[in-house]
């Protein structure tokens, strides 16, 4: 035999060489010997298109090495296959023959092979200049790149249609890059798709077509919650001009960056209200800046996808940050301090590690900090416990681009075998590296961390770096963990870390001298304004309660206002609703001269005037407009008090201040109270 003459390669056994030996006898007196073949020392035959794409590879000198299965039909006979020792080679009539390796596999395979929505392969393994490489199948194509060497999906259709038109054959030069992940072809709607790649995102829906969004645009975007927030799908590729982009969506142009985004608020005839004041440097000057601006009525509430408060895997190591036995008694949470005031852990006692926050503060609270010890000898048994509860805090302030924020851990009785433990810190986050951030503790990290002690750290993070115009969102990560004099005790434990990605910090505002300055608010939780807070703004604010009052938007965060600062579509929005030097001016000044035309939406809102001629409505005849005698549901308008009226846009650009209410940024509209103006 063929075996005793020559060595047999791994993994093939002597039997299995014989074996195929006597196959290849066999094969020679078939009808089915030039359709067929055996490669020795495998026994299994390779037949048809399949063997001739294997035999154009190279056969068992190629990267597929030795058969080690013969054809196989695919289920619903709709193709076949044969697996080599390095991967399968599927054929199908439509597709052909092509092997399907690594990372290609691997991704067909979890998507469901020939039965997914790629079917079968059309093409081998295509190599890009990058290095990167595509695979094409008959419905679609899987990318791997340096960058994800796992691979990712993209179906054929429109969305990839647009990909390919903006040089999605050749990733590497286009301005989108790979895919990072598998194509989503249905979104909550139930209509959309979407794609996300190294540099952006591609969104399609049957009614608006397939655009990609990227860079600034894309941030702006997601904060609005994507497809399902404010702004829709896009309808249109993005274009830029002297620096500035913008794109158009479903329910508006968004752009970028913000131009000349000042407080100063030119909503009509209103006085300018400026970013002004003094710089806070001490923990009350935070504390009272985080109130000033703040609704009274709108207090701390969850944030989501804001980061929190997690622990590391226990998997790998015998000593843990984790949560104490349900059956011993919790450590108390630390004393509230200014900066992290009582009534924001009004609700995280029952939300814990979850960030709660007003517009310029938050914090969140945890019962899980604490330090659990196991010992080799029993992995399961827990031999010593340092029991703890813990909290951050971050508050900002609309005067100054930097912030603070608390971090406090107390640590309860030592119980059982915890050996010397030394508790070790950390800061990170961004800017952090450019040395921008300080950290104030009376506890030094790696000290031993000895019963029933409080550590406090006061981390100021100060950095004042944001380009005029623009804005800067930041993550910021405080992280601890415990290490052991004791050689007996797993040594580190696993960490514990409280996570923020909620601070967004803005230089697009200036002082009354002209001076850009920054300021930092708490982005995910939007500003309500409670308007005529102070009484002296009743007219207007009665305007706003009855617009609201018939379904006109902005009264709640289920229907939220968005600024503009753009000065033309300030303009726009405030000839439509208030035209100056006309007869319709003329007509509903007459007989109230000490009135002025007030409109809601705001002029100083996307959702203003503009483009809804037709659409108005007033609330006559309180509000004295003879024009628009029709129930409109775009924009209402009313002749109010001037006095109020000035006052009301002095107010509201100071809302706008104080809460760094940016070009496109949503807010609501929450009138403490207010009356319609009397019949004239």
């Amino acid at each position: 035999m063929r075996s005793d003459r020559e060595e047999v390669p791994a993994p093939f056994t002597k039997e299995d060489a014989d074996r195929a030996e006597i196959a290849e006898a066999r094969l020679r007196t078939s009808r089915a010997a030039t359709a067929c073949q055996v490669y020795w020392p495998s026994w299994f035959n390779v037949c048809g298109e399949i063997k001739a794409k294997y035999d154009s590879l190279g056969g068992p000198g190629s990267f597929l090495s030795y058969p080690s299965s013969g054809n196989i039909v695919n289920p619903g006979n709709t193709g076949e296959r044969v697996t080599f020792l390095n991967g399968p080679i599927y054929w199908s009539a439509a597709g052909g023959a092509h092997p399907v390796v690594n990372s290609f596999l691997n991704r067909w395979g979890i998507l469901g092979y020939e039965g997914s929505y790629l079917k079968y392969p059309t093409t081998d393994e295509i190599v890009l200049p990058d290095g990167g490489r595509r695979q094409e199948f008959q419905d679609g194509a899987i990318y791997v790149s340096f960058q994800n060497a796992i691979g990712s999906a993209i179906q054929n259709g429109p969305l990839r249609d647009k990909y390919n038109s903006v040089g999605g054959l050749t990733p590497g030069s286009s301005f989108l890059g790979y895919l990072t992940e598998d194509h989503k072809r249905t979104l909550p709607d139930g209509q959309g798709q979407m794609a996300r790649f190294q540099n952006g995102v591609i969104y399609y829906s049957p009614a608006t077509g397939a655009y990609p969004v990227t860079g600034d645009l894309l941030t702006r975007w997601t904060w609005s919650g994507y497809e399902q927030g404010s702004w829709g799908y896009p309808t249109g590729d993005a274009t830029t001009t002297a620096g500035n982009s913008s794109q158009q969506f479903q329910y508006g142009l968004m752009s970028w960056p913000y131009t000349n985004a000042a407080a100063v608020v030119d909503d009509g005839d209103l006085e300018p209200i400026f970013v002004d004041g003094r710089t806070p440097t001490t923990d009350q000057d935070y504390a009272t800046d985080a109130l000033d601006g703040q609704n009274p009525a709108d207090g701390f509430r969850a944030i989501s996808n804001g980061g929190g408060f997690s622990t590391g895997s226990c998997e790998s190591t015998l000593t843990c940050v984790e949560g104490g036995d349900p059956e011993e008694p919790i450590v108390d949470a630390p004393a509230p301090s200014i900066l992290a005031p009582e009534d924001c852990f009004a609700d995280t006692s029952t939300n814990l590690g979850v960030w709660f926050a007003t517009r310029k503060q938050a914090c969140l609270l945890t019962e899980t900090a604490g330090y659990t010890v196991k010992l080799p000898q029993d992995p399961t048994k827990v031999v010593g416990r340092i029991p703890a509860s813990g909290y951050s805090s971050i508050t900002t302030s609309h005067l100054s681009g930097k912030f603070v924020q608390e971090v406090k851990l107390s640590f309860g009785q030592h119980t059982g075998r915890v050996g010397i433990a030394r508790l070790n810190y950390q800061v990170f986050g961004d800017h952090a590296e450019d040395g921008e951030v300080e950290v104030e503790s009376d506890f030094e990290s790696g000290s031993v961390l000895y019963s029933n002690t409080t550590v406090t750290f006061k981390i100021k993070w100060n950095f004042e770096g944001v380009p005029q115009g623009q804005i800067d969102s930041r993550q910021n990560n405080f992280r601890y963990w415990f290490t052991n004099d004791d050689s007996q005790i797993f040594s580190p434990s696993s960490d514990g870390k409280f996570d923020a990605d909620i601070v967004r910090c803005d230089n697009t505002m200036r002082t009354s001298g002209g001076q850009y300055r920054q300021g930092c608010v708490i982005a995910g939780h939007p500003a309500s304004w409670a308007m005529n807070e102070y009484g002296d703004i009743d007219e207007a604010a009665g305007h706003v309660l009855a617009a609201q009052g018939v379904g006109l938007p902005g009264g709640s965060l289920d229907s939220m206002l968005q600024r503009t600062t753009n000065v033309a579509s300030r303009n726009d929005n405030r000839n439509q609703a208030c035209p100056r030097g006309n007869q319709k001016a003329d007509k509903r000044r007459e007989g109230v001269p000490t009135r002025s035309c007030d409109e809601y939406p705001f002029a100083s809102t996307i959702q203003g005037a503009a483009g809804k001629d037709g659409n108005g409505r007033s609330f006559n005849p309180e509000c004295h407009v003879p024009d628009l005698l029709n129930p409109g549901t775009g924009y209402s308008v009313c002749m109010i008090d001037n006095s109020e009226n000035l006052r009301a846009g002095g107010q509201l650009g100071g809302f706008y201040g104080r809460n760094r209410v940016v070009h496109q940024d949503s807010y609501w509209v929450d009138p403490v109270s207010g009356n319609l103006p009397p019949v004239p």
